[in-house]
């Protein structure tokens, strides 16, 4: 599976994750120690929105080709929240 960033691919080593929300739940301490937050998710092409996270997170990481996830800075998200 090819993962990326904010549209730069990213050398990640798939341990004992089985699923899409395995993986995002890990980055997700990753990114909030750096300043970021999970902002926009993708898999294969099509874009994630509320309606699709549950289907997206129980997602078998071995039926995706692409993941790509958007972050965003905790300053970023609450400007666009005004």
């Amino acid at each position: 599976m090819e993962i990326r960033i904010n549209g730069q691919d990213v050398d990640i080593t798939i341990d004992s994750e089985k699923t899409i929300g395995e993986i995002i739940a890990g980055l997700d301490r990753l990114l909030a120690n750096s300043g970021h937050r999970l902002s926009g998710l993708s898999i294969d092409g099509q874009a994630g929105d509320t309606s699709l996270l549950e289907q997206f997170f129980s997602r078998e990481i071995d039926s995706v080709k692409t993941l790509d996830i958007y972050t965003k800075t905790i300053a970023e998200l609450t400007a666009m929240s005004f």
